[in-house]
């Protein structure tokens, strides 16, 4: 479900959400919903993890 969309000359900006039933975040948009503005950088003790807007982990490894 799109949100807001301003297209534009740069790169057009949007929020979009979707509903995760299975899902244990809550997101700015309550319980089990979740945005592109919900995407986290996290620490953890070995590298980083990405939280999506579906609540997935992707986890990655910076290049030193």
């Amino acid at each position: 479900m799109v949100d807001f969309s301003l297209p534009g000359r740069g790169i057009p900006n949007s929020v979009t959400r979707t509903y995760n039933s299975r899902g244990a975040l809550q997101g700015i948009f309550g319980q089990k919903w979740f945005s592109n503005l919900d995407m986290q950088l996290v620490n953890d003790t070995w590298g980083k993890v990405l939280l999506d807007s579906a609540g997935t982990e992707r986890p990655f490894m910076l290049k030193t």
